[in-house]
């Protein structure tokens, strides 16, 4: 019986490449590799603009919420101000012990004209030196002005300071401190799992307030003053 013949090549030898389709080929796998490539480049792009945008929101709302703290708490030390306007200056010490609890200031003080000052116990960060050096400081000076202030002592020691009037003229200065740890745990970071870094610093860029070592932030003194 006769064996139909197949419709198939009846070429049984090896699979030959031509130069040409070796060329197309690797022609196809390059032009592969540089779309994978130039599509790490555009997520990498991406990933650092919205790195970039998350911090800026972050850095924003941490900034808002200590510029509403402070508001906040000079407008504590406004109100204790208008309290003791009026009160003789021999039970004013214990007015200030009483304020001071109150509002959560670790320490408070009424300076006058002629750098006299009348104040809670001294707290443990700040020494005689500082005490003296309070009636110096630009905030207050800007207080006899009639201005609120805010300024820093002892390194980390957020100041106060408000107007104390008599008879529509600036009698005394009222000067609060605030605890670092409160304004600490309100820059500690929360965010990246802990793992960034986050201070207060000035227009010099010296670091004012830390959320706890200092030792970080004054190995990147170069980038704050760049900044």
């Amino acid at each position: 019986m006769r064996r139909r013949a197949g419709r198939g090549s009846a070429y049984k030898g090896p699979f030959l490449i031509s130069g040409a389709q070796v060329g197309i080929i690797s022609i196809v796998i390059l032009v592969t590799l540089m779309i994978s490539a130039w599509n790490v480049i555009d997520l990498q792009k991406v990933l650092a603009r919205s790195t970039e945008e998350y911090l800026n929101d972050v850095t924003m709302y941490m900034a808002e919420e200590i510029g509403n703290t402070m508001k906040h708490k000079s407008r504590d030390l406004e109100m204790a101000a208008d309290f003791i306007a009026d009160e003789e200056r021999a039970g004013l010490e214990t007015i200030l012990e009483q304020k001071a609890q109150i509002m959560e200031f670790n320490f408070l003080g009424v300076i006058d004209r002629e750098g006299g000052m009348v104040h809670t116990p001294l707290p443990k960060t700040i020494d005689a030196a500082e005490l003296e050096e309070i009636g110096k400081l630009d905030c207050v000076r800007d207080s006899f002005e009639g201005r609120d202030g805010t300024s820093y002592i002892g390194g980390q020691e957020i100041i106060y300071s408000v107007p104390v009037y008599r008879d529509s003229t600036v009698e005394y200065v009222m000067v609060g401190t605030r605890s670092k740890e409160k304004m600490q745990a309100m820059i500690a970071s929360k965010s990246f799992d802990g793992e960034s870094l986050s201070c207060i610093i000035d227009s010099s860029g010296k670091v004012i307030l830390s959320p706890t070592d200092l030792k970080p932030f004054l190995q990147l003194g170069d980038i704050f003053k760049k900044s």
